[in-house]
């Protein structure tokens, strides 16, 4: 049997997913931002410049992460019995919140495949 922990780390655990993305925004799209100012753009491989390269990296480690704990809250969520009702609800939480952060990473990631940095 799963049980949700309680107090205030439940909180962080629920919104961990939503958190990481919001975390991969900022690393994105600052990383974008720091290597053009610093001139990263000169290196191309395979048809990408090196910032892309850099950021798709950076990227994909985010989309690593939250899939492992999208698929360890569906675990949890599965293990759960039906009449805990209180787990059931935190790790049902903490699924769905971690595949809105999934979502929202794979969308925000995008653009680094398709765009020419430093503009």
């Amino acid at each position: 049997m799963s049980t949700f922990p309680r107090g205030p780390v439940s909180l962080l655990i629920m919104t961990g997913g939503v958190i990481v993305w919001s975390v991969c925004f900022v690393v994105l799209y600052g990383g974008m931002s720091l290597a053009c100012t610093q001139g990263w753009f000169d290196v191309t491989l395979a048809g990408l410049h090196g910032i892309n390269w850099m950021l798709v990296v950076l990227w994909v480690a985010h989309l690593v992460l939250l899939a492992l704990m999208t698929w360890v809250s569906l675990g949890h969520l599965r293990m759960t019995p039906r009449e805990d009702a209180s787990t059931r609800f935190g790790w049902r939480t903490t699924f769905v919140l971690n595949v809105v952060g999934l979502a929202g990473t794979v969308w925000i990631g995008f653009p680094i495949l398709m765009t020419v940095p430093c503009i």
